[in-house]
């Protein structure tokens, strides 16, 4: 029931960037990305708060309240690399955290001089808690990724704006 719902929900979801109401979620080391993120998703029309709070479960209950209709959790990680979560029990996986989880990955293949991005369905506290699409994506070391601002928030937003035009297909994997 809950699957159908969530397909119902993303069908009502606005094609483009600027129809969307995004939080993005800092929960800690990567504020200067989340900044350059709002600032270009509000270039793009769209609906942008950041929520820059250490504790999940605040961040989801500022995203429900606002009626988002995506969250973007940013967390910072010691290893090289990018973990993009979406929302997955043994039971139930979130179709739209799943296909925007992949697209970030897509987006973000070859482009951090690390490992290749890896997607992951998890119950952590944000995933769980929020009521919209909703992806983590915990990137690292710190300082490679503040650096890499700019091309990192391209690339986020880019795939939050490929998302937005078709919220339940997964991007295609590219080898």
């Amino acid at each position: 029931m809950a699957a159908i719902r969530e397909l119902e929900r993303l069908g009502t979801v606005g094609s483009l960037l600027g129809d969307q109401r995004v939080v993005v979620g800092q929960l800690g080391g990567l504020a200067p990305l989340a900044r350059r993120i709002v600032q270009s998703m509000r270039r793009q029309g769209a609906i942008v708060i950041a929520v820059d709070d250490p504790d999940p479960a605040i961040q989801a209950h500022v995203a429900n309240r606002f009626g988002a209709t995506v969250y973007l959790g940013l967390e910072a990680r010691l290893e090289p690399g990018a973990d993009i979560a979406y929302y997955a029990t043994h039971a139930f996986q979130s179709a739209g955290g799943r296909a925007l989880a992949n697209r970030i990955a897509v987006a973000l293949r070859g482009r951090l001089n690390a490992p290749e991005p890896q997607v992951t369905g998890t119950r952590s506290t944000a995933l769980r808690e929020t009521r919209m699409t909703a992806v983590v994506c915990s990137l690292g070391p710190v300082q490679p990724m503040i650096d890499g601002a700019a091309l990192l928030s391209e690339c986020l937003v880019g795939a939050v704006s490929e998302w937005a035009g078709s919220p339940s297909m997964a991007a295609a994997p590219t080898s």
